[in-house]
């Protein structure tokens, strides 16, 4: 309960890594940063076109495409795509790996809101002449916006340090072995459609990326998505790579067809990377399903809703635990007291668990400044802004030399009577997600 003192409902964290300068995970990271940093200053065509291999794969739609060729064929657009990797990971031979993190593409123009943001996933391979170059890119949408936000940089333990193996002897032979699991894994869920079938096969520290979420590595979290989503799928396996010294990671991709809520019949791309466990045996340390980038018209609808008046939060609010999901001990009450007038926001919060009661205030603008506030041993760095219609609270924890960062998205419900928050607490020994009801107290 140390962490549960805030104002956002409570917190979110991962301590900050920096790999050693001389590893391969370090290599890979530099090569992400440039990759990104060419996108800001040259352009999506020019970035992609420089540092996609000859061969590397992207996805429009269920269309599996040359990425070279596509990006040097599209016409330059007045949109910036910004990126950062937040979570790397190398194959044991040092020339093999992938990167995930966040994205936002927005206007060439003073910065109001990203037009769309979601997370990456790109696979990169070591070329003959040293260069990183990537050979899978893609990525979905939604998620959490990360505007000005500074990413805390992860990799699994020891990533960056030098390890023995066994180099392949047959290519080709450990690609099929790759290709078999990944289609036996298929048959299983196309004939018994239950999220238990993927969850069997996922490393500890894997991440499940799904559409209009952050990548999900709590399992209580990636247990709550899948078996939300009842849309029924059919998969069909189409292509397996693999780390070509060591053969201790890769990926495979396929067709995912299913049906929505409609009842509708759509396609999309599925991607998984796979990585050899200390016992040899193969498990998913991802787990996604691509979205394309929005289309003009999807572009030009957002800059609509930017350009919208924003919900007025100004008002009494109750905690209703029969319509939240929590993973933490629900308070047994929670009231929050809302003074809103734009771009002022104020809120004040009160707590209670038996017969302690916890009340702390803020003020804040949303215009994205930063507040810092000392509470006791723990410092608190606040800030919130505008993501549409939506309201952004940003939090950052300090407490004995320990981190943990909180992101709550606040919803008002169009009623005006309820607002729904989605919370994302990430701390080094806890991460939880959860969603906050609250009921508006009517005069």
């Amino acid at each position: 309960m140390k962490w549960m003192c805030l104002l956002l409902f409570a917190a979110t964290a991962a301590v900050a890594q920096n790999p050693d300068s001389a590893s391969a995970l370090f290599e890979l990271r530099r090569a992400e940063q440039s990759f990104a940093m060419m996108s800001a200053a040259s352009g999506r065509q020019a970035a992609f076109a420089e540092f996609i291999a000859e061969e590397g794969v992207i996805f429009r739609g269920d269309v599996i495409k040359n990425g070279k060729q596509y990006w040097k064929e599209q016409k330059p657009q007045p949109l910036v795509l910004k990126w950062e990797p937040e979570f790397q990971d190398v194959a044991a031979s040092g020339d093999y790996g992938y990167s995930i993190g966040p994205w936002e593409l927005q206007e060439y123009r003073p910065y109001t809101a990203p037009l769309a943001y979601g997370y990456f996933l790109s696979v990169w391979e070591k070329q003959s002449d040293g260069r990183w170059q990537a050979i899978l890119d893609t990525g979905t949408g939604g998620g959490t916006k990360r505007e000005n936000h500074t990413l805390t940089y992860s990799f699994p333990p020891n990533a960056d340090k030098p390890k023995s193996y066994q180099p392949v002897k047959d290519l080709a032979a450990a690609k099929a072995e790759l290709s078999k699991l990944d289609h036996a894994l298929l048959k299983s869920w196309n004939a018994k459609p239950e999220s238990a079938t993927l969850i069997a096969m996922l490393a500890p520290d894997a991440h499940v990326m799904r559409r209009g979420h952050a990548p999900l590595t709590n399992l209580d979290s990636i247990k709550t998505v899948l078996k939300a989503d009842t849309a029924t799928f059919n998969w069909k396996s189409l292509e397996a790579n693999v780390a070509p010294q060591s053969g201790d990671m890769g990926f495979t991709y396929g067709i995912c067809e299913f049906k929505n809520t409609e009842g509708k019949s759509q396609k999309t791309v599925y991607v998984r990377i796979w990585k050899r466990q200390a016992h040899g045996e193969w498990k998913i340390v991802v787990d996604l399903l691509h979205l394309d980038l929005p289309s003009h018209a999807a572009l030009q609808s957002q800059r609509r809703r930017n350009n919208m008046p924003k919900p007025d939060f100004s008002g009494t609010w109750k905690f209703n635990p029969s319509k939240s999901i929590l993973q933490i001990p629900a308070p047994d009450s929670s009231v929050f007291v809302v003074e809103h007038r734009e771009p002022v926001f104020r809120i004040q919060r009160t707590h209670v668990f038996g017969q302690k009661s916890d009340t702390f205030a803020l003020d804040l603008t949303t215009d994205g400044k930063e507040v810092t506030v000392d509470r006791g041993d723990m410092q608190i760095r606040a800030r919130v802004y505008w993501e549409g219609d939506t309201l952004v609270f940003d939090t950052r924890l300090a407490r004995l030399g320990e981190e943990a960062t909180n992101l709550v998205r606040y919803k008002l419900a169009e009623t005006g009577d309820s607002f729904t928050a989605e919370e994302r607490f990430r701390n080094k020994s806890l991460n939880y997600d959860n969603v906050w009801v609250m009921d508006k107290e009517m005069k």
